[in-house]
């Protein structure tokens, strides 16, 4: 029997504390403009102080939208109870006079997508291979360590933070799930996730396990290497296809954020490009688990022994043309 996550109710006595809307009006100036950080399609973030002098984040759910309900119950469910360094920790929640909101520890850093392809800070290597092992501790947890098999379903920079420390925080489990123990589902309806992390199994068969999050942690991973996001790497599905052939290949060097190529460590930086590779993989079978990851970015004397690639549908460039279009995907920005 497939273990659930705890609803609303189970997570009193938890540390988790339920907030009146009037303390989080009081906390963002009326969530003033000037305290708004982003937003994600179905909420905007905000900046805000508590009573106590807590800094936190406050993520205020779009009112009459049905996918804003769904979303703030979702998160609560997942995120309430989980305690690790690399995910984000949730507060606590308001849920009165038809508002939804989630409280967050402060992340003040912002979004790992904005540090690595934006324009606010460059990152030297050892900056980046700390992000990396962080966000596969992160995800290594989720997947066996919470006490329930935790699919994150949206992985990638933008759902990753970081905090005063640079330390990266997994947030954003709007579209999480439990996955069963055989490790494999099929999902009914429109596709749930973002253009370019989303594992071509899924894509295609709607099947999905957290070998859909390793797929997205390798697409992350070159995206962190290499400071460009999926749609300027891979220009088409050929791109993808080829992706394994060039591992190693100096037409993989060349696609390396030039900002790293006077590192001393390349050959740790070429190890993670085929780690990327290897998870990345369109078959889901063919991929790493989470903990062989980290086990492979930790310890320099594992060897990298990457299986051959299995043939599947998603080895091809044809089936993958044209499966992503914009009325099949619920994507959150």
């Amino acid at each position: 029997m497939v273990e659930t996550a705890p609803c609303i109710h189970e997570l009193n006595g938890s540390g988790f504390s339920g907030f009146h809307f009037s303390q989080l009006l009081a906390a963002t100036n009326n969530f003033a403009f000037q305290c708004k950080i982003r937003s994600c399609g179905y909420a905007d973030v905000y900046k805000g102080r508590l009573d106590s002098g807590l800094e936190v984040m406050i993520k205020r759910f779009h009112q009459n939208n049905s996918r804003s309900s769904l979303t703030f119950e979702n998160e609560v469910r997942f995120h309430a109870k989980l305690l690790h360094k690399n995910v984000a920790k949730l507060i606590g929640c308001c849920s009165e006079r038809g508002e939804a909101l989630l409280v967050y520890e402060s992340l003040p850093n912002g979004s790992l997508s904005d540090t690595v392809t934006g324009t606010r800070v460059s990152l030297n290597w050892s900056e980046r291979f700390k992000i990396i092992l962080g966000i596969a501790r992160g995800v290594a947890y989720l997947h066996d360590c919470c006490g329930i098999q935790i699919m994150h379903g949206d992985l990638n920079p933008q759902r990753i933070l970081l905090d005063s420390y640079m330390t990266p925080k997994i947030t954003d489990f709007a579209f999480a799930k439990v996955c069963s123990p055989d490790g494999r589902e099929r999902h009914k309806g429109s596709l749930l996730g973002t253009r370019g992390y989303m594992d071509p199994g899924y894509v295609i068969d709607r099947i999905y396990s957290v070998k859909s999050d390793v797929y997205s942690f390798g697409i992350t991973l070159l995206e962190i290497i290499t400071a460009k996001r999926p749609d300027a790497l891979f220009k088409d599905a050929g791109d993808l296809v080829r992706l394994p052939t060039m591992a190693g290949s100096m037409e993989m060097y060349h696609m390396i954020d030039p900002a790293l190529h006077g590192e001393s460590k390349m050959a740790e930086i070429m190890r993670c490009i085929q780690i990327a590779v290897w998870c990345s993989r369109p078959n889901a079978g063919d991929r790493p688990s989470m903990w062989d990851v980290l086990l492979m970015l930790s310890c320099e004397s594992a060897t990298l022994r990457v299986p051959e690639p299995s043939q599947s549908q998603c080895d091809t460039q044809e089936p993958c043309e044209g499966v992503l279009s914009d009325s099949e995907i619920t994507e959150p920005r």
